[in-house]
């Protein structure tokens, strides 16, 4: 068994050293790993942080921005009323306008009327005349 206790002791003396030595380095390897992932994760904390105030700040300027709109719209709302008010005064005028004319029509188409009748009993009158004459 001196062979196998001479391999064993070998492996000891030449192997174990390199086999801790390995360790070591993958312990480190895994503590600088770690390090690093905490990093990425403290900036990607940082970078969400900083995205979600900008969302809000977005967010905060669009509800102004709505709220600018809203106010601008219903301005539109009383200008468009207020032209349909005056559009309606308008159109009451105008029929108030045509009204009158239309009596006026009327009045005239009454006088004119009346004028017709007389000068016809003027052409009677005076065709009378020339006959009582004549006769």
């Amino acid at each position: 068994m001196s062979v196998v206790e001479d391999t064993r002791k070998l492996v000891q003396d030449f192997l174990a050293p390199e086999l801790k030595e390995i360790s070591v380095r993958l312990d480190s390897i895994e503590i600088l790993n770690l390090e690093r992932f905490k990093e990425s994760g403290r900036r990607f904390d940082a970078q969400e942080a900083l995205n979600a105030e900008r969302f809000k700040d977005i967010g905060r300027r669009f509800e102004a921005q709505e709220a600018l709109n809203v106010e601008r719209f219903k301005n539109i709302d009383r200008r468009f009323e207020e032209m349909d008010r005056r559009f309606i005064e308008i159109d009451r005028r105008f029929d108030r306008a045509e009204e009158r004319a239309n009596e006026r029509l009327d009045l005239i188409l009454t006088k004119l009327a009346v004028v017709s009748d007389v000068t016809e009993l003027r052409f009677r009158v005076t065709a009378m005349e020339s006959r009582d004459k004549a006769s």
